[in-house]
């Protein structure tokens, strides 16, 4: 029995299937307001308007690049995208592509609230792929081997162990490390607001925060991101004084009370982790006393 009509008809069937179309519209001004302009096809240099961009209506997935020649670029998926400043590209793109064949990480982006880094050993996302949603203070097997990411949330990619001499990146596709001088040389890894209190941040291991050499209990330093006078403590104090200047803290072991006020009053409970801005638990430069819970 000849099978070629069937055949036939199934192919012209999936011929018919509708393509979902790819464009991206930009708007002058946030909010889709101010002059706009549309594009289907890949634009390697924007003449008229470079760098005047600042909201997005995308229909498919595209690249949109701050440099020209598809350099330097971040991923947007289908969406409205208001503001360009959340994406760090407000008035910066120059040039922008659709991109196809990305079935493999279509799910990266969904929005499920996790900070989450995708490497790649090669560039434009080939080759062997591991993932991260955690801080990682020593690359081991990983160590200075990604060429291309996917970003999800705001991440600090460091060239060296214990989170020194990094590069910061927000959401977004980047096929290429050598345009960021990255390319091979990542050694460590971690959300720029990570404060996992369920878990703790340092899971047992003193190396995760600078201080890597002290064995007490909380640490706190005068400013943000562990910098500054540190002082260390392993008891109760119920009045702090003239340290209450505090800009970031490193709960080493157990759980604390980090009061705003005299006696231990008006406190915020800690777990272990470090907590690189005080500011965002409302106890930046507000310390008045202390004490462990456990």
């Amino acid at each position: 029995m000849k099978t070629y009509p069937l055949l036939l008809t199934g192919l012209l069937a999936a011929l018919m299937i509708p393509v979902q179309a790819q464009s991206i519209k930009f708007f002058q001004d946030t909010a889709f307001e101010g002059r706009s302009w549309t594009i289907k096809n890949p634009v390697k240099r924007f003449s008229k308007n470079n760098d005047t961009a600042s909201s997005l209506i995308v229909k498919g997935t595209w690249e949109v690049c701050s440099n020209v020649e598809f350099r330097n670029c971040i991923r947007v998926e289908p969406g409205s995208y208001r503001n360009l400043k959340s994406l760090g590209i407000n008035d910066k793109i120059s040039s922008a592509r659709p991109l196809r064949n990305v079935a493999a990480n279509d799910n990266f982006f969904e929005d499920d609230g996790r900070p989450v880094i995708r490497m790649f050993n090669n560039t434009n996302f080939r080759g062997n792929s591991w993932t991260y949603d955690k801080q990682v203070i020593r690359m081991e097997n990983t160590n200075d081997k990604a060429n291309s990411v996917m970003v999800k949330g705001s991440w600090q990619l460091c060239k060296d162990h214990y989170f020194r001499n990094c590069t910061q990146l927000s959401t977004g596709s980047y096929r290429n490390l050598r345009e960021l001088g990255l390319a091979g040389d990542i050694s460590s890894v971690r959300p720029t607001a990570y404060i996992d209190a369920d878990q703790g941040d340092l899971q047992g291991n003193r190396e995760t925060y600078p201080d890597a050499t002290v064995q007490n209990r909380l640490v706190l330093y005068k400013d943000t991101g562990f910098k500054g006078e540190r002082s260390v403590f392993t008891n109760t104090i119920r009045r702090l004084g003239a340290n209450n200047d505090q800009g970031s803290s490193a709960v080493l072991d157990g759980t604390w009370e980090i009061c705003r006020d005299y006696e231990l009053r008006n406190c915020v409970q800690l777990n272990p982790g470090a907590y690189p801005n005080l500011q965002s638990w409302g106890l930046n430069d507000k310390i008045s006393s202390l004490r462990p819970v456990n």
